[in-house]
């Protein structure tokens, strides 16, 4: 064993085997336009423009053409924008009706071969101004507003994304691109501009400065690993209304979603990692038959690896949203319709209809429906607040009678103005609860007697955020639900008075859906798996006892479960120190209904294989352009020779293409010997 860690010690002195992105920010000359010229700051007070000087002088390190800009000399840089970098940022203005195409940049060369992040901060003075304004790199762009702003004046030739941003004078905003380049190939990198409009039309000529105007700042280049470039995954999908089986993991492709019966249309919300193309799947799916597909196709940055999802809808829920009295707010009194164009606010003494609340005086009219939140459903939502104590407890509810035995969904949209007015607001039913923020904002306010989750939302003024919560009941329980709030702070000391209150909320688009008993009673695991090791038998949800025999170094280990429904909770995935040469994991779940239980147990213990022991064995492999493809296994992780995990494909049924380093590598099968891989 000494002499194979000698010769480690000795080989990784000599070779680099971690993949990692590289930061090659210093190749761009005044990448965030602190210098007039080589080696003179701009101190960024009075500005400084290059056609005023004397002689006439050009922005260094970076490329425009001042012919198409016009007499104006309103260009150069300064200091009067805000999220810039350091003391100033580049401005290019002018009076000129600019043509197509007007490019700031700078190239490039003497790059390894790679795919490389390109970044900067951009901003646009107005929406009339707003014309082509994008960053480039070659002819990767990102355009500054969303994909409906331009609608007839995209540039053949270049691949498109869109950052979404509204324009705002001054305000610099991040973008970000992507390209690949052989090696030695050029990379050209800046802004383009130029005077098309949407509307496919020239910019009005009368603008000063002129429509495509831009400012920019903090330029970035960094050269990507390549086991990010081909990673093709997404962050997240939800399913507004649905119950998503089994939760959300990148590494599972095949998903199942319940929904409410009569449900006729559903859009899936799509969350990709940075840098990650959705090429099809967004789209509305009908449901008018009862059941219909999602199959979401991914592309990664390299621009060759794809990943697909597929996700079923299946409509066996029952939907009773009907049960709750004036559920999104839309009536002021029965029969009377809140029309949305004025705040309205329940009469002294009165409370809003269908609803009631704890007998307490909030010592202010500050209560009612309104129209000034976002996310809301329809015209309008509910906000309360005060100018007062709240007491520990105060209650927004009311009362559904008269329901099935079951276990029961409950939704809402919830909004809290701003940390400092958070207490204890969360959304209940029965004493099923669900606070707005994390767990770390509630150390010492809990209330006894509920059971709790987290929704883990930051507080940000009108907007409403999804809330859920479970809970079960026998024949004709009643089922109290709504909106708890009180004084509290996360130190278990009482709010001072404040206006609006400490515990503010806004409210809006209750839910209420009766569960498929099969998925209400659903605690099993979809997959189990450990950072180190292999479970002996294979995983099977069915299987609750597994052995794991560890390599000798090993001194913790973690499991991590997926669970088989979204929704239900785990416990026991903590750390286990295994220092002792053994130990044990004993992982807890609970179904919807919060009472179907099951537990899974592995016994660890530690052996004397190492990593580099298990090089043998080796199974069907190919390396082409450092990507690596095994055959014939199911699943595998990849080892830097230091014992490292660089990477850990989970699903390789379509034999991922997986992007390393130059270097050695032990590639870890699962359930199988391990084999080395050499990259060059």
């Amino acid at each position: 064993m000494k002499k194979i860690t000698s010769l480690l010690i000795a080989f990784t002195a000599l070779i680099s085997i971690h993949a990692q992105d590289m930061d090659y920010t210093n190749s761009i000359i005044n990448s965030s336009f602190e210098y007039q010229t080589e080696g003179v700051v701009n101190p960024g007070s009075p500005s400084w423009k290059p056609r005023l000087q004397d002689p006439v002088t050009v922005f260094y390190g970076w490329t425009v053409d001042f012919s198409l800009l016009g007499t104006s000399n309103s260009q150069g840089i300064s200091n009067d924008a805000s999220n810039k970098d350091q003391n100033n940022a580049c401005w290019i203005g002018g009076d000129a009706l600019l043509p197509e195409l007007l490019e700031f940049h700078q190239t490039i060369n003497g790059l390894p071969a790679g795919t490389y992040k390109v970044e900067c901060r951009l901003a646009i003075d107005y929406t009339t101004k707003m014309t082509t304004q994008r960053l480039f790199a070659n002819n990767s762009v990102q355009y500054y507003g969303n994909s409906t702003d331009y609608v007839n004046n995209l540039i053949d030739g270049e691949t498109n994304t869109f950052a979404g941003y509204t324009p705002a004078v001054n305000d610099l905003k991040e973008m970000v691109v992507y390209t690949s380049i052989s090696e030695n190939q050029p990379l050209k990198i800046g802004i383009r501009t130029g005077g098309l409009t949407s509307s496919g039309a020239y910019a009005d000529a009368s603008y000063n400065p002129m429509a495509g105007w831009f400012k920019t700042d903090y330029f970035r280049l960094t050269k990507l690993d390549p086991t990010t470039v081909a990673d093709a995954t997404l962050k997240s999908v939800t399913i507004a209304g649905g119950i998503i089986s089994p939760e959300f993991n990148p590494a599972i492709t095949s998903y199942n979603v319940y929904l409410p019966q009569g449900t006729t249309s559903i859009t899936p919300e799509i969350v990709a990692n940075s840098g990650v193309s959705i090429l099809s799947g967004s789209d509305a799916v009908d449901l008018s038959s009862g059941t219909g597909t999602s199959t979401i196709t991914t592309l990664a940055i390299d621009g060759i690896s794809t990943k697909t999802y597929t996700i079923t809808y299946l409509t066996t829920n029952e939907d009773l949203t009907a049960s709750i009295i004036n559920s999104s707010y839309e009536f002021t009194a029965e029969g009377v319709p809140y029309t949305g164009t004025a705040s309205w606010k329940p009469a002294a003494g009165e409370w809003f209809w269908g609803w009631s609340r704890t007998d307490f005086d909030l010592n202010s009219t500050s209560q009612g429906i309104n129209a000034d939140n976002s996310n809301r459903d329809g015209s309008g939502a509910v906000w309360v607040s005060g100018n007062c104590v709240l007491p520990d407890l105060y209650e927004h509810y009311q009362t559904v009678t008269g329901l099935a035995a079951g276990t029961y969904e409950v939704k809402c949209r919830l909004s809290v103005d701003q940390a400092s007015r958070t207490t204890t607001q969360r959304l209940f039913a029965n004493n099923n609860v669900q606070y707005f923020g994390s767990s770390t904002q509630y150390v010492s306010n809990l209330t006894a007697g509920e059971v709790n989750t987290f929704a883990g939302h930051t507080p940000q003024l009108n907007l409403l955020k999804e809330m859920v919560v479970y809970t079960t009941i026998s024949e004709n329980d009643p089922l109290k639900l709504g909106i708890r709030t009180g004084s509290k702070l996360i130190d278990g000391t009482t709010g001072a008075i404040d206006n609006p209150m400490k515990g503010w909320f806004k409210v809006d688009y209750f839910r209420l859906a009766k569960l498929d008993p099969t998925i209400a009673s659903d605690a099993s695991i979809k997959q189990l798996t450990l950072s180190s090791g292999t479970l002996s038998p294979e995983f099977n949800p069915a299987i609750t006892t597994y052995t794991v025999n560890l390599p000798s170094e090993t001194s913790t280990v973690t499991p991590s479960a997926v669970l088989n429904i979204t929704g239900a909770e785990v416990t026991g995935t903590d750390e286990v120190d295994v220092n002792t040469g053994s130990g044990t994991s004993t992982i807890t779940t609970k179904a919807l209904d919060g009472t179907t239980t099951l537990t899974y147990t592995i016994n660890y213990t530690v052996g004397t294989t190492t990593l580099i022991d298990e090089l043998a064995n080796a199974y069907s492999y190919t390396v082409i352009d450092r990507k690596l493809m095994v055959k014939g296994v199911n699943s595998y992780m990849v080892y830097a020779i230091n014992g490292t995990k660089v990477a850990d494909v989970r699903s390789n049924t379509s034999n991922t293409l997986t992007g390393l380093n130059p270097g050695v590598y032990v590639v870890k099968p699962n359930n199988a010997a391990a084999f080395k891989v050499i990259v060059r």
